[in-house]
């Protein structure tokens, strides 16, 4: 995806805009099937629970696109509790 950054509050919230696609190297932001996507919103969020820090994710995606995103997710996940428990090593 290619997007932009509409919020940036570190170490609270991360949110983008889709403006397109990458697609072979060459960025696509005006086809047909790339409007399908084109405004959608993915926001990352930490909160602070007593010590605790759960990440929370919304993104605005079809159905079709949801179990892989779901497993990419999981896998990020995992590296940065990795990264934020053991350091950047």
């Amino acid at each position: 995806m290619v997007a932009k950054i509409t919020e940036n509050k570190p170490y609270n919230k991360l949110s983008l805009e889709y403006m397109g696609v990458l697609m072979d190297g060459v960025e696509d932001c005006d086809s047909e099937e790339e409007n399908k996507y084109k405004g959608g919103v993915e926001a990352y969020h930490l909160t602070d629970e007593n010590g605790h820090v759960p990440l929370s994710i919304k993104s605005d995606m079809t159905v079709e696109y949801f179990e892989s995103m779901s497993n990419s997710w999981d896998n990020a996940g995992n590296k940065i509790k990795e990264l934020a428990e053991n350091g950047r090593n």
